[in-house]
């Protein structure tokens, strides 16, 4: 038996300016979680639904603020300034405003929306966010509030990842928060790391600019916070134009009455049309939502400006704000990773030159006609969206886990980020199960929209069991990506639908200059085998991907080149042994700065399928609880019956640092060993 390693290599391992890069608003949900998120909004009856909903998928969110705000539509007035009211609810200690409406609704079916996830946060916790921001006029940021205080100590404050500011009304009160952090800092030795902070954390999602705010102050004195645009007609008075045939129905009053109005105190809470309830104080000429049986004609010569045509009594009047918190729930679709990756809250494309600001105004996903849709890539799944709400207002008024219906889990077992090179053929396997026992199916599609390769693959898929394999095309460059997504879907009632995205980036091709190294074990008998250790081409380096800011660190990904295991060693020599591979890298260095390689993780995988061969376990780095590969890890390893013949390895490799970490182009060595193993 031979001790010591029979083959090493060691690949130089680059990557450049680190803590310079630009923060991509990237993470995963699967790795660190989705960000928190405060929701500032005004007293519209949109807002009432759309917080009615997320109260249902607050189990699923991360909300660290409910705040109170103003905008063109609504405002509370100034008496002092001389400014009245405008379409603001009934001035009294008695009024229960709508936020509040929405919790104690909530607290009514708490009880039994916790028998379905005892992550469901408490009435009482939730009472606790709710604070009262900028009210006074439209666009109103004069002083410092409640709310705005709330907003600026979040910002502030040293806990990791991104916060996502949601503006459902005007973001008056996100710019008197971030205005307070101008006034107190700028001109001071803190300013600049501070206003790093603030941009590096800060998200603004906005349904429209319903002030003047954004463009007077943020977008001048914060010009590097990213903003996405939400504003999806299917969530809002418009959903009418753009759902497709197929859905309609989730609009109608006989749906909407039996799967939402009457079930129970959530249900009853939430608006539709002729429901008899208005939203301000006195007569309001835009509010005419509440009525029922008229024309558009006779509510006009009632007094009212009808901007939207009226509906049958009991029918879907808006929830035009659910985009916003929709993009943060971690269904798998990974919506609030990248604006242009799309999902429940929809698919937003850069803003003109402004790389921070992002839109959904003609972003038009491909329809089931074959022909670009307006709104499609939010109206697409806006099925998926009604079944899973209809199932969540059936949690809360069901005490029984086992009378309601859940979603599928789905998980992909190679990843969910890959690189690949342009030829290569990829196999990915959607592992899924039930929570209720139902039976699930597999669709696998790609979504050529969110990608940045343009054409479409042929996919092989296997519904029954999961799987789906394609080739990745030759003309596929360098830095391109390609998304797939595994839908599951349950077969219960209603049918609920839970999704996991894979992100494919080509890789650089192989050098065809590269030299293959070899290692020959010493002969050990008269007929003796080899075991040898050869990688593929690779270049100077192998490079990683350019950074992506997840708040509190960056990622980088790469892919381990090929390596190749040749046993040709007989019986005698092998003694009913395998063989070994493993990695371990140096430090990462640039200059007079450095960091240990237990950031460094990866993925391995082998090939061919055999027994007796088995890839080695992913290791985590050390910002994910893992030891990292500053000591040796598995690549593969195979026992006696898999060891003979060729086997090749790789692995996905992937970076993690914090995000303070000093700029500059660092690099280290990855050592690939084989040893004979009993």
């Amino acid at each position: 038996m031979v001790a010591a390693a029979l083959a090493a290599l060691t690949l130089p391992m680059a990557v450049a300016g680190t803590a310079v890069a630009e923060p991509i608003p990237v993470a995963d949900g699967e790795h660190v979680g989705t960000p928190r998120t405060i929701i500032t909004t005004d007293p519209e009856l949109d807002d009432l639904n759309s917080m009615l909903r997320t109260l249902l998928y607050s189990n699923d969110l991360d909300i660290v603020g409910l705040v109170y705000s103003a905008s063109q539509h609504h405002y509370l007035g100034d008496p002092a300034a001389g400014v009245a009211p405008h379409r603001w609810p009934e001035i009294s200690p008695d009024t229960v405003y709508h936020i509040d409406q929405a919790i104690n609704a909530y607290e009514a079916s708490y009880d039994n929306l916790v028998a379905h996830d005892a992550d469901y946060p408490t009435p009482e916790h939730l009472r606790s966010l709710v604070a009262w921001g900028n009210v006074k006029n439209v666009g109103d940021m004069s002083e410092d509030t409640a709310g705005s205080d709330l907003i600026k100590s979040v910002l502030l404050d040293d806990e990791p990842g991104q916060v996502f500011l949601q503006a459902w009304g005007g973001p008056n009160t996100i710019a008197r928060a971030l205005k307070s952090i101008e006034d107190e800092y700028k001109g001071t030795p803190e300013w600049d790391a501070v206003y790093a902070k603030i941009v590096a954390k800060t998200v603004i999602t906005s349904f429209g600019q319903q002030d003047t705010t954004f463009a007077s102050y943020i977008k001048p004195n914060w010009p590097d916070i990213e903003n996405r645009e939400v504003a999806t007609s299917i969530w809002g008075y418009g959903a009418r134009g753009v759902v497709l045939p197929e859905h309609a129905q989730y609009l109608t009053p006989e749906w909407t009455k039996a799967n939402v109005s009457d079930v129970g105190p959530i249900g009853a809470a939430y608006r539709v049309w002729g429901d008899g309830k208005q939203m301000a104080a006195g007569f309001d000429n835009e509010d005419y939502f509440g009525l029922s049986g008229y024309t558009s004609a006779q509510l006009q010569a009632m007094g009212y400006l009808v901007w939207t045509a009226p509906q049958p009594q009991g029918a879907w009047i808006s929830e035009g704000d659910s985009s916003n918190f929709a993009l943060l729930l971690d269904n798998g679709l990974r919506n609030w990773e990248d604006p242009t990756w799309g999902g429940w809250g929809g698919r937003q494309q850069q803003n003109g030159t402004d790389p921070v600001s992002w839109t959904n105004r003609g972003v038009r996903d491909v329809g089931p006609d074959g022909s670009p849709r307006n709104d499609y890539s939010a109206a697409r799944w806006f099925e998926d969206f009604q079944l899973d709400f209809a199932a969540r207002l059936q949690w809360a008024v069901t005490p029984d886990f086992a009378d309601a219906n859940h979603a599928p889990d789905v998980s992909v077992d190679q990843g969910i980020d890959l690189v690949r090179r342009a030829g290569e053929t990829v196999d990915l396997s959607a592992t899924s199960s039930d929570p209720d026992g139902d039976g699930v199916s597999t669709q696998w599609w790609q979504y050529r929209e969110a990608g940045t390769y343009p054409d479409a693959l042929t996919l092989t898929s296997d519904t029954e069991n999961g799987t789906t394999s394609f080739q990745i095309p030759a003309d596929a460059t360098p830095g391109q990506t390609i998304h797939l997504i595994a839908e599951v879907k349950d077969d219960a009632t209603p049918s609920l639908t839970s999704y996991q995205r894979v992100v494919i980036t080509i890789a650089e091709a192989a050098d065809p200059d590269g030299i293959a190294l070899e290692a020959t074990v010493p002969d050990t008998s008269t007929e003796p085998g080899t075991l040898t250790l050869s990688i593929a081409s690779y270049g100077d380096a192998v490079r990683f991907s350019e950074a992506r800011n997840l708040g509190d660190r960056l990622t980088f990904d790469a892919y381990l080149p090929e390596v190749t295991v040749t046993d040709t060693r007989n019986a005698t020599q092998t003694a009913e042994g395998g063989w070994a591979l493993t990695g371990r890298s140096s430090s990462f260095v640039a200059n007079d700065a450095q960091f240990s390689a237990d950031h460094l993780g990866w993925t391995p995988r082998v090939t061919p399928a055999r027994d007796g061969l088995t890839a080695g376990t992913p290791t985590l780095g050390t910002l994910r609880g893992g030891p990292g590969l500053a000591q040796p890890a598995t690549l593969a390893s195979a026992n006696d019956t898999g060891r003979a013949g060729i086997a090749r390895a790789s692995a996905d490799l992937r970076l993690e640092i914090p995000v303070d970490t000093p700029d500059g182009d660092y690099s280290a060595s990855l050592s690939v060993s084989l040893f004979p193993t009993d």
